[in-house]
């Protein structure tokens, strides 16, 4: 019984195929993510989301069967969001001619680009997981082969940065940038807060450290 199973009594996602229920379906995904970003998933209701929406609550049920059907699909969305972002900014030929610590500030760019843009649902993941402990996210999934292609990527065209990190090392220090931008977000610990650009900077320094890179001011 999958998610979008149509002959499952169970099935919470209803598949579309026409191109109007295919529009709606993309209206109360944006209507989602957007009041995420204002709204605790705990006390968010599906009402909200169909007014946001523009649609019928009964419309809003016909699709997804409860608001955590629909932060499913609205997390498969960004996690294909998250894999294109990588395949685009995270290609050897966006580190060409780049010092290894200008190669660095711009994974750490990304992380915190993609990061900031998805605060909401990241928060309604973490709201999620108190519930649910042994559930993994796909964004977990997502996170390791970001992890994975930059350092690739930062091999091939670093010769220093080949020369002189680890990749446990490199591992362990891109660890510590998504969970601080994740405090960051969840937490808001500061001093530096998750819209803060010098949050970047400083992020970039500690790997620096973390993986024997000489440092420099960015």
């Amino acid at each position: 019984m999958g998610i979008t199973d149509p002959d499952s009594s169970d099935a919470r996602v209803m598949p579309v195929r026409q191109q109007r229920s295919m529009a709606r379906q993309q209206a109360i995904l944006r209507a989602g993510r957007d009041l995420l970003l204002k709204v605790p998933f705990d006390t968010l209701r599906m009402e909200q989301i169909a007014t946001e929406a523009n649609c019928s609550v009964g419309t809003l049920y016909q699709r997804f069967k409860d608001k955590d059907a629909l932060l499913d699909v609205i997390l498969e969305e960004v996690v294909a969001e998250l894999d294109d972002l990588v395949t685009e900014e995270l290609s050897p030929s966006r580190f060409k001619g780049l010092s290894a610590q200008v190669g660095i500030w711009h994974v750490v760019s990304v992380a915190h680009g993609f990061l900031l843009a998805n605060q909401g649902l990241l928060r309604a993941i973490v709201a999620r997981q108190l519930r649910q402990p042994d559930a993994i996210s796909p964004l977990q999934r997502a996170g390791a082969r970001f992890v994975g292609i930059s350092f690739e990527s930062l091999s091939e065209c670093s010769d220093e940065f080949r020369r002189t990190v680890a990749k446990r090392n490199y591992q362990f220090a891109l660890q510590m940038v998504i969970g601080t931008l994740n405090n960051a977000i969840i937490n808001r610990p500061g001093p530096y807060q998750i819209g803060d650009s010098a949050i970047v900077d400083q992020l970039t320094l500690a790997v620096c450290r973390i993986t024997g890179l000489p440092v420099s001011q960015p």
